[in-house]
């Protein structure tokens, strides 16, 4: 496993290096064209969306006593998720302070790293590729059948963050790589609480 983290890792900074201006320049066109998707899928909808059906699902518990092993899942993963990406956008997005594309593109700002300047804006990593993909990872180990839905939307989540022009593509792949070892984690917790108190 670390070396497939270490590799993602690798990858990453190839983006960072070399992918991510001519990539973010090519669909510089697209700044501001999805405003309206901005909107309804921002990350606070998005978690908000998450907690509610946390909420949701433990009242369920209460009145009927137990939660399915899919709604479990369920849980697991948005809490996993909400977690991730609290994490990702109060620490890591703080330490790393790289600049959006439209910082970048309209502002004039330097596709660099600007190490303890970051704001909750800053790009690097994708705070919604975090989000994502710690849930779908946490899903796709605990209910396996998903994994058909799942990738084919995370794909498309990853592809339209690069071509909106609202992140770099090494923003995509860290969020991702990060949103992968959170989800991965959880599951195994998950897993190992469960098998000595099911």
């Amino acid at each position: 496993m670390s070396l497939l983290y270490g590799a993602g890792a690798a990858l990453v900074f190839i983006a960072y290096a070399w992918v991510d201006v001519p990539v973010a320049r090519n669909f510089r066109f697209n700044l501001g064209a999805f405003e309206n998707a901005a909107h309804g899928l921002g990350s606070a909808v998005l978690v908000t969306g998450e907690l509610i059906v946390v909420v949701m699902l433990a009242i369920v518990r209460l009145f009927r006593g137990h939660l399915s092993d899919f709604n479990r899942s369920v849980v697991v993963a948005a809490l996993t998720s909400v977690c991730a990406y609290a994490a990702n956008d109060t620490v890591f997005k703080l330490f790393f302070g790289v600049p959006s594309p439209h910082q970048f593109l309209l502002e004039g700002a330097g596709h660099a790293f600007h190490l303890l300047e970051g704001t909750r804006d800053s790009s690097f990593p994708s705070g919604h590729m975090t989000l994502a993909v710690s849930f779908c990872v946490v899903m796709m180990q605990l209910q396996r059948s998903t994994a058909w839905v799942l990738l084919p939307l995370l794909t498309i989540a990853a592809a339209a963050l690069i071509v909106g022009d609202w992140h770099f593509v090494s923003d995509v792949l860290a969020g991702a790589l990060f949103g992968w070892l959170a989800g991965f984690l959880a599951a195994e917790l998950y897993r190992a609480h469960y098998s000595h108190h099911p």
